[in-house]
């Protein structure tokens, strides 16, 4: 059944639904109170994200439910599980890192991971989750404890039978050594438990825990224990002089600060501590449901474990209350309002860059979202050592396992020459895939020479070419259109973005190579600051001085003989 008359179908109740792609993917799940109403949205296409969704949906499966509290809960759920690729989702520019303690072994492991997984949080697999943390210091420093302290393993060892020797992590009091019997399961166990009770707990009462462990070594006369607790204490003092603290808060609460309307950010405390900033960004929903998904993220990650307090605004204040958290309004206090706009203003732009994406294939007339994004960029020093470089952006992130250096002849000086070689032998190599989309950096000349490297290799193109120039703005298209757009705009800004990745990776590359070849010159004995000079005078670049033979060298570079020898040997070695 088409996906009109699904929605015709849909009931005047409480609900979610599901919009599916082509391979019956989940590309978005939403809720309401009403299904028939908010899916007759999608219908008349209101704003952009319902006609994006619409375009790309195949299908549609909805859900009916008692109450809205259970339709938001099953949502969030159905997000969690299927991760919707147009969701607002919660985003952030700290990374953020956990401590994944794997309990499905007799004798637990533990890892310091930076990106949250799937399978850390499935319970089935007897995963852990401590975290998250946004400084890794800290994180890193509470994972040298579980091996120093605690003696939590992070090795492969099987449990399959006792092993004859002690590993290096052992020799130097990393582990507890349970791989050669030296612990038994209970006692390990019993220290697993130890260390998460302390990880999880406040900064300042690690520190305390860590004062009283190292007082008791000394008094027990265990120096080399008492050092390792010392140790850690040391590191955990200078780890939290950073920490920023709020006071006039018991136990847990939450700060947030609006900006514009554009989102919200927030501040999250235990025991007037700063544990957490969490951003949020709003990215077309109505006002309503946008601050359902962020009372509902709050809900999930804070208020089920424990919450006592939160400290908000009433948008989101009330449908917190709808969950069954307790909510209060407090005026916060001026440095962590402070904390949660700057988290704000640094996120924003982020998602600014995820919605030009979005928008790429409307402004530049595509069938679909291009998949596969190429950048170019070329470089070169006083006519010497031509290079060009291409960057890759999949699904609209950097992948630099893609990104391909191109060294040029030094015979092609003219820039459309460099992007024309460049170009040439970038589409040489089928095996690498071809984009969706590529973005020159030039104005239309450049652009010429890019079609005409098409049409050389004799390679039909099925993706569209453009070229940004930074002097007038303009986007030229490679059927010859050109159009305008303000630099405001959210497309805009990632094709800058793109072009700014693809300058950076080149320039950084080029001085590396650059840097490596001077080095050749400075490290001859004997070739001074005037000979070089009179080298590049009478060469004219590094690259001539490279090209120069031992006789041209000695003869025409006034070189004695052995200088020019050993400069002719280590640039030809």
């Amino acid at each position: 059944m088409p996906i009109d008359e699904k929605i015709l179908t849909a009931p005047h109740e409480p609900g979610v639904y599901l919009f599916k792609g082509s391979g019956e993917e989940v590309i978005y799940v939403g809720k309401a109170k009403d299904l028939r109403k908010r899916l007759d949205n999608y219908l008349k296409r209101r704003d952009f994200k319902a006609s994006l969704i619409m375009d790309y949906a195949r299908d549609l499966e909805f859900f009916t439910v008692p109450t809205e509290r259970e339709a938001l809960i099953l949502e969030e759920s159905l997000i969690y599980k299927y991760t919707p690729r147009f969701n607002v989702l919660m985003t952030s520019d700290i990374t953020y890192s956990y401590l994944v303690i794997n309990e499905s072994f007799r004798f637990p492991t533990i890892k310091l991971e930076f990106r949250r997984s799937r399978k850390m949080t499935s319970e089935r697999l007897g995963y852990r989750v401590i975290g998250p943390f946004t400084s890794r210091a800290m994180a890193r420093a509470l994972y040298e404890l579980a091996q120093k302290v605690f003696g939590i393993r992070n090795c492969k060892w099987n449990e399959k039978k006792l092993l004859s020797r002690v590993c290096n992590l052992g020799e130097i009091g990393k582990c507890s050594m349970p791989c050669v019997g030296r612990i038994s399961e209970e006692e390990y166990r019993k220290n697993v438990e130890e260390f998460v009770k302390v990880a999880t707990s406040s900064p300042s009462k690690v520190k305390e825990y860590l004062e009283k462990s190292m007082k008791e070594a000394s008094q027990s006369m265990q120096f080399e224990k008492a050092i390792v607790f010392r140790d850690a204490l040391k590191e955990f003092s200078q780890i939290s002089v950073s920490q920023a603290v709020v006071e006039g808060f018991s136990g847990i609460g939450i700060i947030a600060a609006f900006k514009d309307g554009k989102g919200v950010a927030i501040v999250y405390f235990i025991d007037s501590e700063v544990r957490d900033v969490l951003v949020w960004h709003y990215r077309g929903d109505s006002a309503s449901e946008f601050y359902e998904r962020v009372a509902l993220d709050i809900y999930t990650r804070i208020c089920k474990d424990g919450m006592q307090t939160i400290v908000f605004t009433p948008k989101v204040k009330d449908v917190l209350e709808v969950l069954g958290c307790s909510v209060s309004n407090v005026r916060p206090e001026r440095l962590a309002m402070e904390m949660a706009t700057t988290a704000y203003s640094h996120l924003a732009y982020k998602s600014e860059l995820e919605e030009g994406y979005l928008q790429l294939a409307d402004i530049l007339n595509l069938p679909t979202l291009p998949s596969r994004i190429e950048g170019y960029d070329n470089a070169h020093f006083q006519g010497s050592y031509p290079m060009g470089g291409m960057i890759t952006f999949i699904g609209g992130k950097p992948s630099p396992r893609h990104y391909r250096l191109f060294h040029l002849s030094p015979k092609r000086m003219a820039d459309v020459d460099m992007m024309y070689e460049v170009i040439t032998r970038r589409l040489a190599h089928p095996e690498w895939g071809y984009p969706s989309l590529m973005v020159i950096d030039g104005s239309k000349p450049q652009l010429d020479f890019v079609m005409k490297a098409h049409e050389d290799v004799g390679i039909e193109k099925m993706w569209r070419v453009i070229s940004l120039d930074k002097d007038t703005g303009l986007i030229h298209f490679d059927d010859g259109r050109a159009i305008y757009l303000d630099e405001t705009h959210p497309a805009k800004r990632f094709l800058r973005w793109v072009m700014a990745e693809a300058h950076r990776f080149i320039n950084k590359s080029h001085r590396e190579r650059r840097d490596s070849i001077v080095g050749i010159f400075d490290s001859v004995k004997g070739l001074g600051p005037k000979r070089m000079e009179k080298l590049m005078n009478v060469f004219g670049s590094f690259y001539g001085i490279y090209n120069a033979s031992l006789d041209e060298l000695i003869e025409k570079g006034g070189l004695p003989e052995d200088v020019a020898k050993a400069l002719y040997e280590k640039l030809h070695r």
